[in-house]
């Protein structure tokens, strides 16, 4: 928790006691990072903390059919679309209101002015 709040990226998850990173500035990063912010209520993706064993997701592959991915055993971070979403469609995520705050601050310091 102390590395999440001091590290100054908004695109932490905090895991047990490892933290994933999906900022551009980090080596590693991952597709996450493309993931719009949307409030919860228009967001098409949702995120669970999830520390249970090994299993098999069945996903939909390239070509629309199903294919079982294997997960490792926790902890990790899975991502879910909410609905369904077309191919192209873009992926939206609600980042929470520490990011909305800390966005608006910025903005404001800048001398941005916020119409609500």
């Amino acid at each position: 928790e102390a590395e999440v709040e001091a590290s100054g990226s908004a695109y932490l998850f905090a895991v047990g006691d490892r933290c994933i990173d999906a900022s551009a500035q980090c080596s590693g990063t991952n597709w996450t990072r493309f993931l719009n912010h949307a409030p919860r209520g228009r967001a098409t993706v949702a995120a669970r903390v999830c520390y249970d064993a090994a299993r098999a997701h069945a996903v939909f592959d390239d070509d629309g059919g199903w294919v079982d991915v294997a997960v490792p055993a926790g902890p990790r971070v899975e991502f879910w679309t909410v609905r369904p979403v077309s191919a192209g469609e873009e992926l939206t995520f609600d980042y929470g209101e520490q990011y909305v705050e800390r966005l608006r601050e910025e903005l404001l310091a800048s001398g941005m002015r916020l119409v609500e």
